[in-house]
């Protein structure tokens, strides 16, 4: 049995997803020319490039993912940017990554998307608020971006590489899909929807549960035509729970949606054209 969990502030995406050049199923997503995205990253030995190329598959692929020891983006060429090293004692390594963020912090303040962190945390995979201040201090501080935008994931040691006596492995690309999934989840919600000050529309969950009886409400200011559903951010729509003409009022709706597989989700409510649209996580 999966304990499934809902409504996470922040999240909105189903499963992989293979995010095509035409308009998704219900007008929710549209990949264009003029939306480029770059996963920038350094490795030591090996663990965030495999995390930086598992968030491109939880983004549909639709990044080019860079090697900053490699190859240093222009900031220009891009309009969405997710960044992430490793930790060594005190600082974030490899140094390009924090001196790329420095040097076009300005320019880089409204295209950050995420940012990661990569720790070896001597074998533990236990989260501390030591690794979670310092991924602060170090990364979402100086860009000057928002704290829920930052995940930190566990990777490995090979002494060979990196002379750490200790051996372990704790990287897990699931997690870094997931993280991808998140960010792009994020940004069709935000695109795709106006804030409730804008539409006078009320749209949250009962509970951070999902179950046989997770129940949805919103509000409506006026009455209209009002279409509430559960989409997965490639478009794919899942469930349609509400379809029809109401009035002006307070309003909730039971949903279950214990069949579906771990992973981001939306719920949008369309009323006369003005949208709504809130994410959802489901976690085993």
């Amino acid at each position: 049995m999966y304990r499934r969990q809902f409504c996470k502030l922040g999240a909105a995406v189903a499963g992989t997803l293979a995010i095509s050049k035409a308009v998704m199923a219900g007008g929710l997503f549209k990949k264009t020319s003029g939306n480029k995205w770059a996963v920038v990253f350094g490795s030591e030995c090996g663990s965030t490039k495999e995390y930086a190329n598992a968030i491109n598959e939880g983004l549909g692929g639709i990044a080019e993912v860079i090697d900053i020891e490699k190859s240093t983006p222009d900031v220009n060429d891009y309009d969405f940017f997710v960044i992430g090293g490793w930790r060594n004692g005190s600082s974030v390594k490899p140094n390009n990554i924090t001196a790329f963020i420095s040097s076009n912090k300005d320019m880089l303040k409204d295209k950050i998307k995420g940012l990661f962190l990569v720790v070896g945390n001597n074998g533990s995979t236990t989260l501390s608020d030591d690794i979670t201040s310092f991924l602060k201090q170090n990364l979402i501080t100086p860009a000057g971006v928002n704290d829920d935008i930052g995940k930190v994931f566990f990777g490995r040691s090979e002494p060979a590489c990196n002379g750490f006596p200790m051996a372990y492995d704790n990287v897990d690309p699931e997690e870094g899909r997931m993280f991808g999934q998140k960010i792009l989840a994020d940004y069709t919600s935000t695109r795709y929807s106006a804030s409730g000050a804008r539409t006078g529309l009320d749209l949250s969950c009962s509970s951070r549960m999902l179950g046989r009886n997770t129940i949805i409400k919103y509000s409506l200011p006026q009455a209209g035509n009002v279409l509430l559903t559960v989409c997965s951010v490639n478009g794919q729509r899942l469930a349609t729970l509400v379809s029809k003409h109401q009035n002006a009022g307070l309003y909730k709706v039971t949903w279950d949606g214990g069949n579906l597989a771990p992973g981001y989700y939306l719920y949008r409510l369309q009323v006369d054209g003005k949208i709504e649209t809130k994410t959802a996580q489901i976690m085993k």
